[in-house]
């Protein structure tokens, strides 16, 4: 039998994807073993194959493999949460946290009073849950009932129905109406752009740090936990740029390289802890936009006011190759829902002209505004990016990338050499 996922075998030998976690391999059984094997060749031979790797998937490893479907009736839904599930995320490498569980009742941990309950704990406490949105309608419909009733009869005998839709008709303070007071009061860029400094400023600042940021940042799976590897040296394929530490790369059991065109470099600078000082020292709380660059977006993204606002700082993130600077746009004066997303990478960036594989180390921005799926008319789906801002060279320019409209066309795919595929490795013809 092919074990082509996580090549497992006696004596603890396995060889897995390099974003695998190893440590939670170590601690599944032979059997939960099995049936990863069994449902990445199940999405491997579905008519519409898949390789796990690379495609969402949401796997209950406990069950056994007769049981458990290597892929829902509908894409995007989670399944059933149990007391004691074992959730993995193939395309994620590991498995399902017990603050996501709880995220995926409706219940916001956040909010809890947690103490040191262990991720077992958080599992149980959302597999013996219910969800939590059911029940707030439920009790929200219970209490409501009584007053519909009485305002039913106070109006002469109208029906419930009436009632509601008569409610609903009433004007109510709409989002595009906050957005407008929001200006009138006083959050736009022309009373802070004295006080508050430019997106533009904040580049330049942290443009010289990219080399470091690289350095610091996450260069092998085992350092996702927030530690760094004991080791300096790195192997790193030439091509998709995929890394991990010498200590995490055994022919006994580590992660699977064989297929990449490996380098090996060394990295003696890792200490991410000073490195996350300096951006917090550089990194403005608060930024604002230049009118020049956000006016230049189309009306379909609907990003053209985002420049009036200010951009206060959600968090700093270490990520892999790269850490990311988080910014929210909110309405309600700063304190309601947000409008607006920017996200600031320094490190290694995709960008035209680069090396092979496709990155340069400088900094880059990516603005998605929220407007589209909250003002009309809607627009449903995932929300992209609708505009970049890169530095990528030491001249120090800006440039403004707009997202450009769906458009159909056709492509050749030509290479040279053959590889086996993944339903070749997993012993499907």
């Amino acid at each position: 039998m092919a074990r082509s996922l996580t090549n497992w075998g006696e004596f603890g030998r396995k060889q897995c994807p390099p974003h695998y976690w190893q440590e939670f391999l170590d601690m599944c059984k032979q059997r939960q073993m099995d049936v990863l094997e069994i449902l990445h060749a199940s999405a491997a031979r579905d008519a519409e194959s898949h390789d796990s790797s690379f495609s969402s998937f949401f796997w209950n490893i406990s069950q056994n493999a007769g049981k458990e479907k290597h892929r829902g009736s509908k894409s995007g839904i989670a399944g059933c949460l149990t007391p004691g599930g074992n959730v993995f995320l193939p395309h994620q490498g590991r498995p399902l946290l017990g603050c996501e569980k709880l995220l995926i009742q409706g219940i916001p941990y956040f909010r809890l009073l947690l103490g040191t309950e262990t991720e077992v704990q958080l599992g149980d406490l959302a597999g013996n849950a219910m969800s939590l949105t059911v029940v707030c309608a439920t009790m929200l419909g219970a209490v409501t009932c009584k007053q519909l009733r009485r305002e039913c009869l106070d109006a002469g005998g109208v029906s419930p129905k009436a009632m509601l839709e008569n409610k609903a008709s009433l004007p109510t303070a709409g989002l595009e109406e906050r957005l407008r007071a929001d200006i009138r009061l006083g959050m736009t860029r022309g009373i802070n752009d004295s006080t508050l400094p430019c997106i533009s400023d904040v580049f330049k600042k942290l443009f010289p740090l990219a080399k470091e940021a690289v350095e610091s940042s996450i260069l092998c799976t085992c350092e996702s936990s927030g530690r760094s590897s004991l080791s300096a040296d790195f192997v790193q394929c030439r091509q998709c740029g995929v890394s991990c530490c010498r200590d995490c790369l055994h022919s006994t059991a580590g992660y699977q390289l064989e297929g990449h065109d490996a380098k090996s470099i060394t990295v003696t600078s890792r200490d991410h802890g000073i490195f996350q000082s300096k951006l917090h020292e550089i990194v403005p709380t608060s930024v604002v936009f230049d009118e020049v660059g956000i006016s230049a977006l189309s009306q379909e993204h609907r990003a053209k006011d985002l420049d009036k606002f200010v951009f206060n700082l959600h968090r700093i993130r270490r990520d892999k190759k790269a850490w990311r600077i988080i910014y929210y746009a909110r309405a309600d004066a700063g304190t309601g829902e947000p409008i607006a997303e920017f996200v600031v990478t320094i490190g290694e960036v995709k960008e035209r002209g680069a090396d092979s594989t496709g990155v340069k180390r400088g900094v880059q921005g990516q603005l998605t505004s929220f407007l589209p799926a909250k003002l009309p008319p809607l627009v449903y789906g995932p929300m992209v990016p609708c505009a970049k801002l890169t530095v990528a060279s030491d001249d120090g320019k800006f440039e403004w990338m707009q997202r450009t409209e769906t458009r159909t066309t056709d492509l050749l795919v030509s290479g040279n050499g053959e590889t086996p595929s993944f339903r070749a490795e997993a012993g499907i013809n």
